[in-house]
């Protein structure tokens, strides 16, 4: 840390503070969306809050059957391979199906009301 007063680097330009005057933005004028692309965007808006619950639910779900997993792993110790197989197949079981219904469903439903909504124009 130098001990001295700082020195501006030459790309700094000093400012005088009491002097800078407040700048106000001119306001844009903002037309309202007609009425079909509006309800496009509620719908995707709503499509988007449907995907972020199974979301939601998928990982509480999962979570909770793990939780349950290891709290039943604890207690049972013996023929442990055949459950850890058990659980390893339910795992992979319901992340096929989140998967499945986010991917193939969801995901696709957002995209057309959402290409829909934005990419037709009124003639």
């Amino acid at each position: 840390m130098p001990d001295g007063p700082l020195t501006p680097s030459p790309d700094v330009i000093p400012v005088d503070v009491p002097r800078v005057e407040q700048v106000i933005p001119v306001e844009v004028p903002v037309n309202p969306l007609p009425p079909l692309p509006r309800a496009g965007v509620k719908l995707a808006h709503w499509i988007l809050i449907i995907i972020a619950g199974f979301v939601l639910v998928s990982g509480v779900w999962i979570a909770v059957s793990e939780f349950s997993y290891f709290q039943w792993l604890a207690h049972h110790q013996n023929d442990v391979d055949a459950v850890i197989k058990e659980n390893g197949a339910f795992r992979e079981f319901w992340l096929k199906v989140f998967q499945m219904v986010l991917l193939n469903v969801l995901l696709p439903v957002l995209t057309a009301i959402l290409g829909y909504t934005f990419g037709s124009r009124a003639q």
